[in-house]
């Protein structure tokens, strides 16, 4: 993305989300899964799995992997 926007020459493999001050660490790691499933199965992808890969005091890093529609290739993000 920021090759894309910016013309960076910066590579990165993760999509950095912010959260609102207002909501908790905690609120996060409870509805961060369930809405990554919820976006993956709204945009076709297949049994999209969702693992919280860290959780410090800074940073909540999470993983989906689905399969493609078309195809059944696998794929995987992390946040």
């Amino acid at each position: 993305m920021l090759r894309a926007l910016f013309g960076s020459l910066r590579l990165t493999k993760d999509i950095d989300l912010e959260r609102a001050p207002t909501l908790s660490g905690a609120s996060l790691r409870n509805t961060l899964p369930r809405a990554l499933k919820m976006a993956a199965l709204g945009a076709g992808l297949l049994g999209p799995e969702v693992a919280i890969t860290k959780d410090s005091p800074t940073t909540l890093r999470a993983s989906l992997a689905a399969a493609l529609r078309q195809g059944g290739e696998r794929i995987r993000y992390e946040m």
